[in-house]
């Protein structure tokens, strides 16, 4: 009896295979790339001021959702959605920061309510630039953005060209099956 042989059929990640979103949170903002394996098109919004943080977050929310549900009628659902930790770790990064985090992540769940990872800088920098990249600098970042096609101003929207395709990259792994 002939033995059974078996491969590994993975999509190819230059054809569209849906779109997913990278997001950069911030106190101050939150900046959107929607990128189909094609091309990368890229949005933010500022988020409303306040000196006492947790009501700065309660104002903050629906801002968010609202953005979140508008680019998902105008460029679709996404099947991915990665949003960027906070650079740094423990007393390094303001409690604010995780907090506008957490918050990106809820609203998502919201308005949106699909699978969420959440991934940090050197993570997606390496996975979406290539080995050797995982501590790439703003520059490097905006660089291999404007390479994909970006024609954006804002170094968020630039990073998060990076962070959507790390976002598809997992995709179409999470699509990789083995056929016999």
């Amino acid at each position: 009896m002939a033995e059974a042989q078996s491969a590994l059929w993975a999509p190819d990640p230059s054809e569209s295979l849906g779109r997913t979103w990278g997001l950069d949170p911030s106190t101050a903002a939150l900046a959107l790339c929607v990128h189909d394996g094609v091309s990368y098109r890229t949005a933010s919004v500022g988020l409303p001021r306040h000196k006492d943080p947790l009501r700065r977050l309660a104002a903050s929310l629906p801002v968010a959702q609202r953005f979140l549900e508008g680019a998902a009628h105008e460029w679709g659902l996404p099947s991915l959605v990665v949003v960027e930790q906070p650079a740094g770790t423990g007393h390094n990064v303001a409690p604010a920061t995780w907090y506008a985090t957490g918050m990106t992540a809820m609203a998502v769940a919201n308005a949106i309510n699909c699978p969420i990872h959440m991934v940090g800088p050197p993570s997606w920098k390496k996975e979406a630039l290539g080995a050797g990249h995982g501590h790439a600098k703003k520059a490097e970042i905006a660089e291999w953005a404007r390479a994909q096609g970006w024609v954006g101003a804002s170094q968020d929207e630039a990073d998060t060209c990076g962070i959507a395709r790390c976002a598809y990259l997992r995709l179409v792994r999470s699509l990789t099956v083995r056929v016999t």
